[in-house]
């Protein structure tokens, strides 16, 4: 989610200037960030763009000290200033739980401008499973010769779940151990980071297949399963529509500002690549 953050408050600052020459001009627009899931705290990032003109660098700056609610079943909780992540205001009332299925209202003020946008969290995934849970593949050293393929088991691994409608759906699997087990120890890989975790593009299917090679090492994942609205789905189509040689208007349904208020809802498997 943090990266999908960061990307929606670039794209809002680029999509507001066709060239570099064109920045002459100064706006003054908060970029709002809040995904809803039931089990979390809510939370919504908020931003201020700034667009410069060419002397100026920077464009976008924190906001503080706002007065944010969110509002549900004609309830209203106001969120608190987190101390320790700057812009961004936690839901702390404990009488205010996200559910499925529920709709939720973001609402706030900024220098005297109602801004407001909702959203309907999705039920969770029903018969999410994979057809293996133990990934059998074979190390490789100097010893065994070397060689970029992951050797073992070599059958895709199938992954399903049940929808009767229309709902995208993002596959995810991360990484769980502290310390990285390498399948090939003749290849040096400088940011294991990168390789420990994958998320799909948005699905609208049932049905999603992943190759044994995709893992670059052994240990315990987690396999998560998100179900996400069709606004969710619309920011990964904005952010691959998007360029500095093509630029298009990123996705927000906020009023009267920019960004995204959403939510999803997920269900969890866990799996082991171990060594054959």
């Amino acid at each position: 989610m943090k990266n999908i953050i960061i990307l929606l408050i670039s794209l809002a600052a680029i999509s507001c200037t066709k060239t570099t020459e064109d920045l002459d001009i100064s706006y003054d627009i908060p970029v709002v960030s809040g995904f809803l899931s039931p089990d979390v705290t809510p939370s919504i990032q908020i931003s201020q763009m700034i667009i410069f003109d060419n002397e100026n660098g920077d464009s976008s700056n924190i906001i503080s000290e706002l007065d944010v609610f969110l509002i549900n079943n004609g309830n209203k909780y106001q969120l608190t200033t987190d101390d320790s992540i700057a812009g961004q205001y936690n839901c702390t009332n404990s009488f205010l739980t996200i559910v499925e299925g529920d709709e939720y209202f973001l609402e706030l003020t900024y220098k005297g401008l109602l801004i407001t946008s909702q959203t309907k969290v999705p039920l969770k995934p029903v018969d999410f499973e994979m057809s293996v849970t133990t990934i059998e593949l074979d190390r490789i050293t100097e010893e065994t010769g070397g060689g970029m393929g992951p050797g073992g088991n070599t059958e895709e691994i199938e992954i399903t779940w049940t929808t009767t409608d229309n709902s995208y759906y993002l596959v995810k699997y991360e990484y769980l151990e502290d310390e990285y087990d390498p399948v090939n120890e003749t290849i040096e890989i400088e940011d294991s980071e990168e390789f420990v975790s994958f998320t799909s593009p948005p699905l609208q299917d049932s049905i999603f297949t992943i190759r044994p090679m995709q893992f670059r090492y052994f240990g315990q994942y987690n396999l998560i399963l998100f179900k996400i609205t069709d606004d969710y789905a619309s920011v990964y189509e904005s952010i691959n529509q998007s360029s500095l040689d093509d630029l298009t208007e990123p996705v927000t349904n906020i009023e009267n500002a920019r960004g995204i208020f959403t939510s999803f809802n997920s269900d969890t498997l866990q799996f082991y690549v171990v060594e054959d």
